[in-house]
């Protein structure tokens, strides 16, 4: 429901001169940055998995970060389904270790949180958001994913949602019920911007960049600076 979108915006915000800030699209399908920024990138994460290409260093994943104009670099996925590679665990978990000494703040985009090769980056973070629909096969789903992130040792103050609204549904669950049923934090709640998007893919662009004065901008601002707290606050608090 726009976890890329949502994360590449929120990079955006929280980038500043004195912050360096990475993205990693850390799934093996094809990639959703590339499409929304309009790259064909010719370095990406499906090279660094494979094996022959030697240890995972800072100076080898370096070379695969993509400098991007909105201030932080991105680690795209394959931007193909026939380019990716298998997934092994601990080289996964090598790149994000590698990532954390690359930059202040290390955002990482993960598909399924639940997938057991994920396992040592999930446990490698310090937050982890669920990104929802106010639908309650959504939040069904996503307490089903609570579960499995607690299987892995994550607490639950390390655990949170954002819910993104598509569409201006009138029979949508309040953020309230939500945040109860789900019993983690909500981080924030993105209203309707599906016009916003779409100019902002059609430059190429995220919509903070090409928008910053609307109203969906300024509410991912708002999470960006909750992300960017030592400790990531409700936004019912």
């Amino acid at each position: 429901v726009g976890t890329t979108t949502l994360v590449l915006n929120i990079a955006a915000k929280l980038a500043r001169p004195d912050r360096s800030v990475v993205v990693a699209e850390m799934f093996l399908e094809c990639g959703s940055a590339s499409p929304l920024l309009r790259q064909t990138p010719s370095v990406h994460l499906g090279k660094l998995l494979d094996a022959s290409s030697g240890p995972i260093t800072r100076e080898l994943l370096d070379r695969h970060l993509v400098a991007t104009p909105f201030g932080f670099r991105l680690l795209f996925a394959p931007p193909r389904i026939d380019q990716s590679e298998q997934m092994a665990p601990a080289r996964a978990k090598a790149v994000l270790d590698a990532l954390v000494g690359l930059a202040d703040l290390v955002m990482v985009d993960l598909h399924n949180i639940g997938n057991p090769l994920l396992k040592e980056v999930v446990r490698g973070c310090e937050f982890i958001s669920i990104v929802l629909e106010p639908e309650p096969i959504a939040i069904q789903l996503a307490r089903s994913t609570h579960e499995v992130l607690a299987s892995y040792g994550i607490e639950r103050e390390a655990m949170g949602a954002v819910v993104v609204n598509r569409a201006a549904l009138t029979g949508g669950m309040m953020l309230s019920e939500i945040e109860s049923q789900l019993g983690s934090k909500i981080v924030g709640a993105v209203p309707p911007a599906s016009e916003c998007s779409a100019l902002a893919h059609k430059a190429g662009s995220l919509l903070v960049v090409t928008q910053p004065d609307s109203k969906p901008a300024a509410v991912l601002a708002a999470i960006a600076g909750r992300f960017a707290a030592r400790a990531v606050g409700s936004l019912q608090g």
